[in-house]
């Protein structure tokens, strides 16, 4: 028969019983074997006083054998009334046998709530089921708890990974048969409820009344709770018989099972007398259970009352919020907030500087308004530029110690404007317009000035040569241009990161480069490049001719056939001239004209022609020995490849030497140069 599937409820019960039954009691032994060693629990626990334990419990504790108790042997009642009693370093916040508020987190806490999962989620059910919605809050809690006993064993040097030991739990599968084992816990520890209530029931009164016989005689009187920093008083309250028959008074301190003497003679209490102990400056070193013994003069001692002295008090947190990053030249604001359950005593604002850490003056200007409040200090950073970009902390101390807060690394967005520029020349106004394109980055600082520039000094605004069109001055007209206007011309535009410069823009008159021409059968053309700023007004070729040893200009007018093709359009001029007519000139001139001046530049036709002509052959030639060296470099491969003897061969030197009166030197007579 098939073994029936349980229920996701009943799954749920299956696996919250496994860490009630074997994950909680593991993490209480290890905690319990933190503190004290399994050879050395019989004498803890011989030693005090306040522990009580059942025979059969006393018999796992200390066996009579040489053998060390087990702690494998015991149960998670057993281990918290040990750690209870046993380990004052675990004590809750709140004290033994109280659930915790959410902000708790000590160890004694946890073991607290590990108790609390244990009894009233598990063993104390009427059904063996946990809803889903019921078993992921019990089974997120355990985690947590996990989680911060692991950090905390971590520190006592011991490595234990309970949070795996859960996801074990949820990796496995089970049946009917875990359930009814897991059942069978559940009425076993309802069973041992009714057996301790039976017995407390009867044992109760009678403790109640043996106690209230050893303190009637002797009481103290004194605070539970005390800020770490402050004074803690403890007094003795006498009934009228005892008081006249004080001999002597002890104040004992209890941590566990170890009982300490106190010295009130000892600066730490100073002003205590017999019937009074002071605490002064309490530290958590102080927490543990404060008593007197008074010794009559008939040699009684009696014991009082016994005040649990918890220290209260934290280490402050501090968290630090704001934008991490701001525009250059705004201001920066970074917001501390503050917990501390004592009275803060210093507060500070720090900035870490390239791993130098420096304290910040408020009162100066650059961090005017900010403050160190209580509870919430703000800083501001004003006019922040790339040196403000650091790691900046809040340093806030009370009784306790001193705490930094987490680093806080700022940010500083911005960059300097990017400039193009350009111009444009209005003939019939005789004025350039000289423009610029800006653009910045979102994150960065406005512009904020734009100032233009001749030969370096600065322009004025709006004169009679000068107008600053569009807004913010972003482009200079230059009006009534002549020779005087000629120079180097700039724009500077800024803002708070820095300033950017443009290209220069240079008024002058016109530049003519003559460019590589071309010489063929049928005509000769003359090419040039023209720049201007401003434009071109006037561009004309002329011919020079030499009459009674007097040269003279005459214009070519570029629409006769004899020059077909030429144009006279900027910045690329160009004159072709028909072969017959080419042969005649002499000399041409080009002359550019704008109205800042003139510029004209002479060619020499002859001596053009015949450069061309011998630039040409040069080409040719070296392309007739390209050629051949291809060729028979491609034969030495073949016969080398084919395994033949590959035959001697030499320079192409009959074709240098015919073509070397074309290439203007003397090609050798024999071949001299070794063989390629």
């Amino acid at each position: 028969m098939a073994t029936p599937k349980l229920t996701s409820d009943q799954t749920n019960f299956v696996y919250f019983g496994i860490a009630a039954v074997e994950e909680i009691p593991r993490i209480l032994r290890k905690l319990l074997e933190s503190q004290i060693q399994p050879h050395n629990l019989p004498s803890a626990v011989t030693n005090c006083t306040t522990l009580k334990l059942r025979q059969e419990q006393r018999c796992l504790v200390c066996p009579n054998s040489t053998q060390d108790p087990d702690y494998e042997a015991f149960d998670v009642t057993l281990l918290y009334t040990l750690l209870r009693n046993l380990c004052p370093a675990f004590k809750p916040t709140r004290g033994w046998g109280i659930n915790p508020f959410n902000s708790h987190l000590c160890v004694g806490d946890d073991i607290e709530r590990l108790r609390y999962l244990r009894n009233n989620s598990f063993a104390h059910l009427k059904s063996s089921s946990i809803s889903d919605s019921d078993f992921q809050k019990l089974w997120s809690s355990l985690e947590d708890i996990c989680k911060r006993i692991e950090i905390k064993m971590k520190t006592l040097s011991s490595s234990i990974h309970y949070q795996i030991g859960l996801g074990d739990i949820l990796q496995k599968d089970f049946g009917m048969e875990s359930l009814e084992f897991y059942q069978s816990f559940i009425a076993l520890d309802n069973q041992n409820v009714h057996r301790k209530l039976s017995e407390i029931s009867k044992n109760v009164d009678k403790l109640v009344l043996e106690q209230e016989k050893k303190t009637s005689k002797l009481q103290i009187c004194g605070p539970s709770i005390v800020e770490y920093g402050a004074d803690a008083e403890f007094y003795i309250k006498f009934d009228g018989e005892s008081n006249n028959n004080i001999h002597y008074v002890s104040w004992i301190r209890r941590e566990g099972a170890v009982a300490h003497e106190i010295d009130i003679k000892n600066e730490k209490y100073e002003g205590s007398l017999n019937e009074k102990l002071m605490i002064r400056n309490v530290s958590f070193e102080d927490n543990g259970k404060y008593q007197a013994i008074m010794l009559e003069l008939n040699q009684t001692h009696i014991h009082s009352n016994q005040i649990d002295l918890t220290v209260s008090g934290r280490i402050p947190c501090v968290i630090l919020s704001g934008p991490k990053s701001v525009r250059f030249g705004d201001t920066a604001e970074i917001c501390s907030t503050i917990q501390s359950d004592l009275p803060i005593l210093e507060k500070k604002w720090i900035i870490n500087d390239k791993n130098k850490l420096m304290d910040i003056d408020i009162q100066t200007f650059k961090y005017q308004g900010s403050t160190l409040h209580v509870q919430t200090s703000r800083l501001f950073i004003h006019n922040t530029n790339f040196g403000d970009q650091c790691i900046y902390h809040f340093a806030v101390s009370n009784a306790i110690g001193e705490v930094r807060s987490d680093p806080f690394v700022l940010r500083v967005l911005g960059s300097v404007p990017r400039i193009t520029i350009g111009h444009i020349t209005d003939l019939q106004a005789r004025s350039v317009r000289i423009m610029t394109d800006i653009s910045i980055d979102e994150h960065s600082p406005p512009v904020s000035s734009i100032h233009w520039s001749k030969d370096g000094k600065p322009i004025a605004e709006n004169t009679a040569k000068y107008r600053f069109l569009q807004e913010n001055q972003r482009s200079l007209c230059i009006l009534n241009i002549d020779e005087y206007d000629a120079g180097l011309y700039k724009c500077v535009v800024a803002n708070l990161v820095g300033k950017a410069e443009s290209e220069i823009v240079q008024l002058g008159p016109p530049e003519i480069t003559l460019k590589e021409g071309t010489d063929t059968e049928i005509s000769t053309t003359f090419s040039a490049r023209v720049l201007s700023v401003p434009s071109v007004t006037t561009l004309n070729w002329e011919k020079i001719i030499t009459t009674d040893n007097k040269p003279q200009c005459i214009p070519i007018n570029i629409m006769d056939s004899m020059y077909q093709d030429s144009c006279n359009l900027c910045p690329f001029p160009k004159l072709v001239v028909k072969k017959i007519e080419a042969i005649k000139l002499q000399k041409i001139k080009l002359i550019a004209e704008n109205f800042v001046g003139k510029t004209d530049v002479i060619i020499d036709v002859p001596e053009f022609i015949k450069s061309n002509q011998e630039d040409n052959l040069k080409r040719q030639v070296m392309g007739e020995i390209g050629n051949t060296l291809f060729k028979e470099g491609n034969l030495i491969s073949a016969s080398t490849e084919s395994g033949q003897l590959a035959p001697k061969t030499t320079r192409p030197q009959h074709l240098l030497r015919q073509l070397a009166p074309n290439l203007g030197q003397l090609a050798p007579t024999q071949d001299s140069s070794p063989p390629l």
